[in-house]
């Protein structure tokens, strides 16, 4: 056995050592180099021991490693330097190397303990400490169990993928995302750390996912919806077509030319009959706008309309014949007017209907257009009737009306004392002399024969949204728990728009005022006053209230929205209060007549005011009231 010692010789001895391996003569035994004289370990061919001294390594620098002439498997070196950098690169750092076989193997105790890590240094340079690759680097990063990819990151992009090795997104997951309340962490229903907008949590309380949008502990707002979307269903709808010509009334009917006064009843006839008998003359002008031809109830198509007819209620057959007649021009142009303030020069148009002796009977007086007018479907259009009449006491023919309308729709002239021609006579107040002028948006009821649009019905599909087993509630969440009438139900807090209506006082308006308000007037435009005495008759021959849809109407395709359905409803409400209201009216007066013997002449005087005004009263009742009223009040003088 050699042994060997510490002293200023080592040099020489471990010259010594290496010559005796060379000879091979210990091959046999290990070497001990210590300074205590033991054996060395039986395992250990040399055993090396010493409390203050180390053993030193072959010392090169990267270059010369790497120039080392076929290293033997498990050759040592330690390298001085960190090879080419900067920038550093650990795999050519300065330390222990070994060579496997095949390469060069830095030992270095840098890696990543499967008991954990401490020391980790954020930063960039020889010092940080991080699990992934270095600058320059466009290698990925993988994590695996298994033996199976389960965690990879782009090392060009960054994108991380969870089960998928080509991530398209920052986060891209081939799989279920779970967010729910990690018990025990939290409790109640604050699910989240944070209040951040943009923060995604799973709420129990909500029985969904919940987003924050503002930042806030109120801007959580659930992600989830409920609704069912119902793809590619079948319906069957119509559209409004141009179809064959037909007929269209000219407005809705709201009301008549009334008997009296006088004047009101000539301004709102096209035959207009003077008290005396002299000769008469009149031109009246009518206002159609092209919003009102193209829609309901007009609805009609741009072409040739073949006919205008009036609805007359009386006859104007008073003899002696032909005194009766009349000589009737129809004319219509083209306007941009939007409102009548006068009669229109329509002189240069020509005349589409004329004839010399004309009797106006009650009914449609019809006025067939020998030449056509062909309506462009987009300017508003004037429709002229003039005429001239013999000397003979008339009756004015009174004829059914749409009032209230929302601009001067017609405008009047008309004399008793002269005759008169159909041209410019009628241009000016001043010739001939003694001419009545005005405006008003009182426009007789026209039936036209013309294009009219037709319900075309057609199938088709389309998708819709289904929520099944709770309702809609709109409105702040203290109110719609407040008011929730179970499933199934709709709610709005504030109001419900549909069909752009809007509830307006129109009815009353143009009962007592006899108009309507600008604001009004597109809401009362489709509304349809029927006297109390023609009530009777118009649910007989229509079977459904005037302001409301007939079933043929519906089940037709003419799908009113809920706005306009509640409209004709309100409308139809104050119409039945006005009919009450003209019910005690003239119920007060009989009871009066029948039974106070005591009353005064000022109440007289008032009950005879409201029998003139009564527009349920026929002719004869009206006069026959009167007239016992009057005998009470001569009674009531004396």
């Amino acid at each position: 056995m050699l042994r060997t010692f510490y002293s200023r010789t080592l040099p020489v001895t471990l010259a010594l050592v290496t010559g005796l391996f060379a000879v091979g003569s210990l091959h046999a035994q290990g070497v001990a180099i210590n300074t205590t004289g033991a054996a060395p370990n039986a395992a250990a061919m040399m055993d090396i021991t010493s409390t203050n001294r180390g053993m030193l390594m072959p010392r090169v620098t990267y270059t010369q490693r790497n120039a080392i002439p076929l290293p033997a498997t498990g050759l040592w070196v330690y390298q001085t330097d960190d090879g080419a950098g900067p920038p550093y690169n650990p795999k050519n750092a300065s330390g222990l190397w070994y060579f496997n076989g095949t390469q060069w193997v830095r030992m270095t105790n840098d890696g990543w303990s499967q008991t954990g890590n401490s020391g980790t240094t954020p930063g960039t340079g020889a010092n940080q400490n991080y699990l992934g690759t270095v600058a320059g680097s466009t290698d990925p990063l993988y994590i695996r169990t298994n033996g199976t990819d389960r965690v990879f990151i782009d090392g060009t992009t960054g994108n991380v993928g969870v089960n998928t090795n080509t991530p398209a997104e920052v986060l891209s997951i081939n799989g279920a995302l779970r967010l729910y309340k990690p018990a025990p962490l939290y409790t109640g229903t604050n699910y989240s750390v944070t209040n951040n907008a943009g923060v995604i949590r799973f709420d129990n309380a909500e029985i969904g996912h919940t987003g924050n949008t503002s930042g806030t502990a109120a801007g959580w707002h659930r992600l989830e919806n409920e609704e069912t979307l119902v793809t590619g269903q079948d319906f069957t709808d119509y559209n409004l077509n141009c179809g064959a010509a037909g007929q269209t009334e000219g407005g809705n009917y709201m009301a008549n030319t009334p008997s009296s006064p006088a004047a009101t009843r000539q301004a709102q006839t096209p035959f207009p009959t003077g008290a005396t008998a002299s000769s008469c003359g009149s031109k009246s002008q009518y206002l159609f706008l092209a919003s009102e031809l193209s829609a309901p109830p007009f609805n009609l198509c741009s072409g040739n309309f073949t006919s205008v007819d009036f609805i007359c209620i009386d006859d104007d057959n008073l003899s002696p014949a032909p005194g009766a007649a009349i000589d009737v021009y129809i004319k219509i142009e083209h306007t941009n007017l939007t409102t009548l303030s006068g009669i229109v020069n329509l002189t240069a148009n020509v005349s589409r209907h004329h004839n010399a002796n004309l009797n106006v009977g009650a009914g449609y007086v019809s006025f067939p257009l020998t030449t056509p007018f062909n309506w462009n479907g987009v300017q508003n259009i004037i429709i002229e009737v003039s005429y001239k009449k013999a000397g003979i006491i008339g009756v004015s023919p009174r004829v059914h009306l749409e009032t209230g309308l929302g601009f001067q729709s017609t405008a009047f002239a008309y004399h008793t004392s002269n005759t008169v021609t159909h041209g410019s006579a009628f241009l000016t107040p001043s010739t001939p002399t003694g001419l009545v002028w005005g405006v008003n948006n009182t426009r007789p009821v026209i039936r036209f024969s013309a294009q009219v649009k037709v319900p075309s019905p057609f199938n088709s599909s389309g998708d819709y949204a289904l929520y099944s087993g709770g309702a809609l509630m709109v409105g702040d969440a203290a109110w719609a728990a407040a008011n929730y009438r179970g499933p199934g139900t709709i709610r709005a807090e504030n109001k419900v728009y549909d069909g752009a209506t809007q509830l307006t006082d129109h009815v009353f308006d143009r009962y007592f005022d006899h108009t309507v308000r600008p604001e009004d007037a597109r809401a009362a435009a489709g509304y349809n006053y029927v006297p109390l005495n023609d009530l009777k008759g118009y649910l007989e021959e229509n079977r459904h209230l005037p302001s409301m849809p007939s079933r043929t109407d519906w089940e037709g395709g003419a799908k009113e929205p809920v706005g306009s359905l509640s409209t004709g409803i309100w409308e139809t409400v104050e119409t039945q209060a006005l009919y009450i209201a003209e019910l005690e009216r003239d119920l007060k007066v009989l009871e009066s007549l029948a039974y106070d013997k005591g009353i005064s002449k000022a109440d007289l005087e008032a009950m005879m005011n409201d029998v003139r005004q009564s527009p349920r009263l026929t002719e004869d009742q009206r006069s026959r009231l009167l007239a016992d009223l009057q005998e009470r009040y001569e009674a009531a003088k004396q």
